[in-house]
């Protein structure tokens, strides 16, 4: 799925002094080479959080299932209990269990 080039409104710039951090969502796209205005030769390294990285507490097994069949679904969506949809964004989706969302299979107590 090709993408259009991002309006003139949907860009922003990070600007900040050395050794400044910036967290940004998954789904932000960012260029290929980050340089400075006052020094292109020298290119940033920047560090992404992805799908590809685990947390560091399996919220799956601390609150299995039948647990978090009893909380608001809210709270099973912060426990990882839902389906993340990066669709708009020219993703895919992400945690899908028969691909379905697992808060439905678990508002209907299949899962």
């Amino acid at each position: 799925m090709q993408q259009s080039a991002p309006t003139a409104e949907q860009i922003a710039y990070a600007e900040m002094p050395a050794g400044s951090a910036v967290v940004y969502t998954g789904g932000t796209i960012q260029p290929a080479a980050r340089t400075s205005p006052t020094c292109p030769a020298v290119v940033r390294t920047s560090a992404t959080a992805s799908a590809g990285l685990r947390t560091e507490e399996n919220n799956y097994l601390s609150t299995p299932p039948a647990v978090a069949a009893t909380l608001p679904r809210v709270a099973q969506e912060l426990l990882g209990y839902a389906l993340h949809d990066s669709i708009p964004r020219g993703g895919g989706y992400l945690g899908m269990v028969r691909m379905q969302d697992p808060v439905d299979l678990i508002a209907r107590g299949e899962l």
